[in-house]
């Protein structure tokens, strides 16, 4: 199954941006209407006709703004969906406010609990607090290794640039080659510790080429 990942933000909703966000290397993400949500780029470009998705969406425990943002989400995700025919399961994973290592490694274990072989994980770090995106990246890992036949199709930020303290541009970046990178580092570093640096170096430069 498509799973999309996202935190919910604790912002107020007069408070939510919305604005056009564009894409500069992955066209799947571009969308020509205005969004709040980097999410919905994500799902309008990966999910299909007639399709079963899972929206799991972390959000911090007690917060009514949380929850209200939530339900925004679901009916712009619902916009989105319902034209193609596609059923959205909504997955709510519940955060603690409280930042301990053992409340990080208890949203790790909920998030990984919805993960199952044959996934297609997708996953949107724009949102919460800093260590959010490293549990999210930890727990795709996990899948990408752990599980069977399980994919990283997208992860993907949503930035906002300002000028003046006001909005001028929106963006949303696909970084799914940093989590790759990262698996790399790792399986070099394994097979060989004194040899990783020259090998990822070599690979950089390959990546370097392939921008010109």
């Amino acid at each position: 199954m498509k799973k999309f990942i996202t935190y919910v933000p604790m912002q107020t909703g007069s408070n939510l941006l919305k604005g056009k966000y564009i894409s500069l290397e992955n066209k799947k993400l571009n969308m020509s209407d205005e969004i709040i949500f980097p999410i919905e780029c994500i799902v309008n470009g990966y999910a299909e006709n007639n399709e079963k998705i899972m929206l799991i969406a972390l959000l911090e425990e007690g917060n009514i703004d949380c929850e209200d943002n939530l339900k925004l989400m679901q009916k712009r995700i619902f916009n989105i969906t319902a034209p193609k025919n596609i059923q959205v399961i909504i997955e709510k994973v519940y955060i603690s406010s409280k930042e301990t290592i053992e409340n990080h490694l208890a949203t790790f274990k909920n998030i990984i609990s919805l993960f199952e072989d044959g996934d297609d994980l997708y996953s949107c770090v724009t949102f919460g607090t800093k260590p959010t995106p490293i549990i999210q990246m930890m727990a795709l890992n996990f899948a990408h290794k752990n599980l069977k036949n399980v994919t990283i199709g997208v992860v993907a930020y949503g930035k906002v640039n300002r000028e003046h303290g006001k909005p001028v541009s929106y963006y949303i970046y696909d970084i799914t080659a940093l989590f790759f990178m990262n698996n790399i580092v790792d399986t070099l570093s394994a097979m060989n510790a004194d040899d990783a640096f020259s090998k990822i170096e070599k690979i950089l430069m390959l990546g370097e080429d392939n921008e010109k």
